[in-house]
Order: C-alpha cells, then sequence, then structure tokens
C-alpha cells in the first residue's frame, strides 16, 4: 500500500509594488515639506493610505504608517537598513558620528554596547535629584501675574538639567553658548530638507557660514570641557565621566575626544531639545484641558506629601506620566523617522527595491482612528482604562525602536514626568487666551510661535490661590 499523501503545496505570494503618488507630485509639494513636514505625512497617509510611493526622478521614497510594516522595517528586517540621507547630513555636517548619527550597523552596535553602562538605571536614578533641582530653582525665580513663553522656559530648564547630568557643571556661559549655537543650528535644518541639499550646503553663503560658525564655538566649549575632565580625576558622576571611562572590551582602548565630542554633542541636543519641546505641548494640553490639570495636581499634592527619594517620587507619579505618554501621542519630539534599504525586501504583499527611503512617523500613525479611540483627543486615561492594552507594538513608538531606540527613553520619561511634577507644586502656568498653537516640525516638533502662559502661584501647601 502507498501510504504517502500528497500534500497540498501553498500559493506563492505574489509580490506587487505598493500604490504610488501621480509624477511630479514631491515637486508640487517641497514647500509642503519643508514648512510642515509632520503634517504632510499626516496628510499623505489620509490620501494614499499607511503604504504609499512617494513618485520621485531623483530617489526612491515610501512613507511607511503600518505598525506591522513598521515593526518589520526597524525590528525583524532591521539589518537591511541603514539611516538616510538627512541624518547623513547631520552627521557630516552638525553632529558628527555619534550614537544617533551612525550609519554602520556593526559600529552602531559596538557603539551603543559602550555607551549602555552609562544609562543603566543606577545612574538614571541618581540624575532624578538635579532634575527635582533645577525645576525648584525656576519655580523660585517665576513671579506671580508674569507672562511667559513657557517653551522657551522649559528650554532653559532641560538646558540646566542637561548642563548638570552632561556636563556636572551648573548652567553657566557655557552651557548657554552651546545651547545657543544648538538653536540655530536646528534652525538651519529646514535647508537639509531638500534634494538641492548637498548643493547647498557646500555653497559659500552667508547662512553656511552660520552653520560653521556655530559648530566651531559648540566643538571649542565641548573639547575644553572634556579636556578639564581628563586632568580632573575627582569629577565624577556626571554623564561625560562616564564617556570617560568606558573602555572597548575586545582591546581596551577607551574613546577618543573627537568620539566623546559627538557623543556628547548628540546628548545634549537630545536631552535638551526633545524634552523641552515635550514638556511645552504637555502644558499646552494641561492649559487647555483644566480637569486634567486637577487630576495631576492632586496626584503631586499627595505624592510630595510621603518621606520620599526624587527617584521614588518618579516612580509614584502614574497618572503624571499618563499626562506625559498623551502628549507623546499627540505630539511626538521625533516625529519622523527615515532608513534607507540596502537591498530589496517585501513589507506585506507589496516589493520595494534596494536603496530606496522608507519614512515613518510617529506623529501620524499616533494619530490613525484605527487604533485609537478619537485620536486628535487629548485624554490621558486612556493610558489606565485598557484601551491601550492590546495595541500592535509600533501602534505607540515616540522613541523609535529596534536596535536604534533611544538610549535615553528612561531619563526623558523620568525628566519630563519630575518636571511637570515639581513646577506643579508651586505653580499653574495659565494659557493666555485665543491661542492656537501650531506645530514646526524640525529635527523636533516645536510649539510654533512658543506656547504662552500667564504664571499663577499656588499656595505652600500645593493648592490652588
Amino acid at each position: 500500500m502507498n501510504l504517502s499523501v500528497e500534500q497540498k503545496q501553498p500559493e506563492p505570494v505574489v509580490l506587487v509594488k505598493p500604490p504610488s503618488t501621480p509624477p511630479f507630485y514631491l515637486m508640487r509639494s517641497l514647500s509642503d515639506i519643508r514648512n510642515d513636514l509632520a503634517g504632510y505625512m499626516l496628510r499623505m497617509r489620509e490620501t494614499f493610505g499607511p503604504l504609499v510611493r512617494v513618485h520621485s526622478v531623483l530617489r526612491k521614497i515610501y512613507l511607511v504608517n503600518e505598525p506591522e510594516y513598521i515593526q518589520q522595517v526597524l525590528v525583524s528586517q532591521g539589518d537591511n537598513f541603514t539611516k538616510d540621507v538627512m541624518m547623513r547630513l547631520l552627521r557630516d555636517h552638525i553632529l558628527g558620528e555619534g550614537l544617533l548619527t551612525n550609519l554602520d550597523r556593526d559600529s552602531h552596535r559596538r557603539q551603543r554596547k559602550l555607551l549602555a553602562p552609562a544609562f543603566r538605571k543606577k545612574h538614571i536614578a541618581s540624575y532624578a535629584e538635579a532634575m527635582v533641582d533645577y525645576s525648584e530653582r525656576m519655580a523660585a525665580e517665576w513671579k506671580p501675574g508674569e507672562t511667559v513663553d513657557i517653551a522657551q522656559e522649559m528650554m532653559r530648564l532641560t538646558l540646566g538639567i542637561v548642563s548638570k547630568t552632561l556636563f556636572d557643571a551648573d548652567v553657566d556661559d557655557d552651557a548657554a553658548d552651546i545651547g545657543e549655537a544648538l538653536t540655530q543650528l536646528l534652525e538651519y535644518f529646514p535647508k537639509l530638507v531638500s534634494p538641492l541639499a548637498p548643493l547647498r550646503i557646500s555653497l559659500p553663503t552667508p547662512g553656511r557660514k552660520r552653520l560653521f560658525d556655530n559648530l566651531q564655538r559648540i566643538d571649542d566649549t565641548v573639547l575644553r570641557i572634556i579636556q578639564e575632565h581628563r586632568e580632573d580625576p575627582d569629577k565624577h558622576g556626571s554623564l561625560l565621566s562616564l564617556l570617560l571611562q568606558v573602555r572597548h572590551e575586545d582591546d581596551g582602548s577607551g574613546m577618543s575626544d573627537k568620539q566623546i565630542r559627538d557623543e556628547a554633542i548628540t546628548l545634549f541636543l537630545a536631552g535638551h531639545e526633545t524634552t523641552a519641546n515635550a514638556l511645552a505641548w504637555t502644558w499646552y494640553m494641561l492649559g487647555k484641558h483644566p480637569e486634567e490639570w486637577d487630576r495631576m495636581a492632586r496626584e503631586v499634592d499627595d505624592v510630595w506629601e510621603q518621606d520620599l527619594t526624587p527617584y521614588e517620587k518618579f516612580q509614584k507619579l502614574s497618572y503624571t506620566r499618563h499626562i506625559f505618554a498623551e502628549t507623546l501621542r499627540l505630539f511626538p519630539p521625533a516625529h519622523t523617522i527615515g532608513r534607507k534599504s540596502l537591498e530589496s525586501f517585501s513589507l506585506g504583499s507589496h516589493e520595494i527595491p534596494g536603496g530606496s527611503m522608507v519614512l515613518m512617523s510617529p506623529f501620524v500613525v499616533h494619530r490613525d482612528p484605527r487604533y485609537w479611540d478619537d485620536p486628535n483627543t487629548f485624554r490621558p486615561s486612556r493610558w489606565e482604562d485598557g484601551s491601550t492594552d492590546n495595541l500592535p507594538k509600533f501602534a505607540y513608538f515616540p522613541f523609535g525602536g529596534g536596535a536604534r531606540v533611544c538610549i535615553g527613553e528612561h531619563f526623558a520619561w523620568m525628566e519630563g514626568v519630575l518636571v511637570l511634577a515639581t513646577l506643579a507644586r508651586q505653580w499653574r502656568p495659565a494659557l493666555i487666551p485665543g491661542q492656537d498653537v501650531q506645530h514646526q516640525a524640525l529635527i523636533t516638533l516645536r510649539p510654533k510661535d512658543g506656547v504662552w502662559v500667564t504664571l499663577e502661584p499656588r499656595n505652600n501647601t500645593g493648592k490652588d490661590s
């Protein structure tokens, strides 16, 4: 008897090209891309769906805003991707080859492994005290009835925090100089979001001169601080001191001044710009939703009555964290993430060629009604009512994902929550009526023209006056 059973072979998967925009669509959209990349990505998702090729003669560009596909790009097929051309320009002309801009896969892994000890829990937890201390300093400087741009105030505050944790220095002329130079560098960024960027950055224009003048200011300051740390072995506890101590496992070598400079500038930018913008958006949302403010204030008052360390306070501030999480959903600082494919690959039934630029947007996916109820509504309670429990992995990814997930994610969560809580203990920044704050998508998602508030004090018991 023939016992063999003929098995039915699975049907072969037929790969098809993704949908595409009409010819010359990109050329007609360049102004929109330069002025509002995040908004452009959202409009493209609403018009063409979660996967579309943007028709371009010069580049193969794909917008990918489907969580399953994003997981494939960042994780399961991550070895097939490197950073995009914009990150290459940032590496070559602004940030150097820090962890953010390292384009080589193996080198990035080695570099991340080298930096990982500086971001372990025991070190990050020790920075909680500085976060609370600098927030209390700002609270003491504010004056009742004063009108301020809370976005600028958060820039000033996070500048102090990152200066202390990174360089072990109070805000002084050095830190302010670096912060001012970095701000001017970020303002140059829209000129890099263009097919003509390599040409523009090579021409001897006034803008290019300002760019390199600011870079020189940063280099002079940071390299001097590095030298001071090398000469003073008593300096310890800062991220910079940890960078000076790390050694490669294979040969025991440390990092050169150039490597430390590149990492320091990257960490300074990431720890200053991104969190400041997230905090500015949070104050804006709280100003528009007083009921959320009241609930956060009650939690803060309760936690502050307990005898807790700053890190223990962070762990207790669960609803304040929900508020920050919801702001990161609506206004993720890293609004767009780019990768370039090394070889051809597939996403679902779609075939995509090698050398393609893939753009993914947390700003877009976080507002997708397939995954979020009332996606444009600020509702922190969604993080505790079970509605987010079964989300796809990359329906929420404000810190990226995969091998290049933000190494300072825990630092950012702790800073955002503790700054909000410490300031809310003494002040209630009230939005000036009539503001319609728009976003500005540079390297990070900024509130355009700031967020203007009137400072209303709370009394000594933490209650509203």
